[in-house]
């Protein structure tokens, strides 16, 4: 979305992850480790001024694209991303926005994204334990009862998409819920896939990169090497 945002600008404002949510990424996370009225009140906040951005620059639409808002782990110190995304939604209801909310999800085969995940952690946040070892990979994964979940605390449309159906790039199915044709989303620049999983010998090789003790910088410099060259690691 990054790479179309100003082509779509009269259609669609989009905020993707990144520098345009990192005010509501931040505020929502000191709102789910709090939970006090004063967090809760920071984020709704930033939400209003993303909901103003929308309104002075004359989109009917908007989509704010950024999963972190739930958290950066799959599991943490303040609960599991699905108790944070059924604390977050009603929030996000209750802000008085001026504007209709949507909450969409992409989700995948639960054994994969639970491997994925694992993956970005250890690549990512310098996790340091094997994925047998990992708290979430015992996590039951049942995404038709989590979707009934969240739709039961707003009353919000919950759309959950499965990214396999479809075979289209990722977020062309947010663009078409937003109103954009397909004329339209078939001529977008489709930038190449970033953040990748590591390979499983690259993911062993950071593995050990974390567990050494080494200073944050200099293990995002081994980070940056092993994710350039992972054709090394077979």
């Amino acid at each position: 979305m990054r790479a179309n945002r100003a082509r779509l600008r009269d259609r669609v404002t989009l905020f993707p992850r990144g520098r345009l949510t990192a005010a509501l990424r931040t505020t929502a996370m000191t709102y789910l480790r709090e939970r006090t009225e004063a967090a809760k009140t920071a984020f709704q906040a930033e939400l209003r001024k993303i909901a103003d951005a929308v309104l002075g620059a004359g989109a009917p639409v908007a989509i704010v694209s950024d999963e972190n808002v739930l958290g950066l782990r799959v599991q943490d110190e303040t609960g599991l991303i699905f108790d944070h995304a059924a604390a977050i939604l009603p929030v996000v209801e209750a802000a008085d926005l001026p504007a209709r909310s949507e909450f969409h999800f992409t989700t995948r085969d639960a054994g994969a994204w639970l491997r994925s995940a694992h993956n970005q952690e250890v690549k990512q946040l310098g996790c340091t334990v094997a994925y047998a070892d990992w708290p979430a990979a015992a996590l039951n994964v049942d995404w038709p009862a989590l979707q009934a979940r969240l739709a039961a605390v707003t009353a919000s449309p919950v759309i959950f998409r499965d990214m396999a159906d479809g075979n289209q790039p990722m977020g062309a199915a947010l663009l078409r819920a937003a109103g954009i044709d397909a004329d339209t989303i078939a001529a977008l620049d489709i930038p190449d896939r970033r953040n990748e999983s590591l390979t499983p010998a690259a993911l062993e090789f950071m593995l050990e990169v974390n567990r050494a003790g080494l200073k944050r910088r200099d293990v995002g410099i081994i980070r940056d090497i092993v994710t350039g060259n992972m054709g090394v690691f077979k």
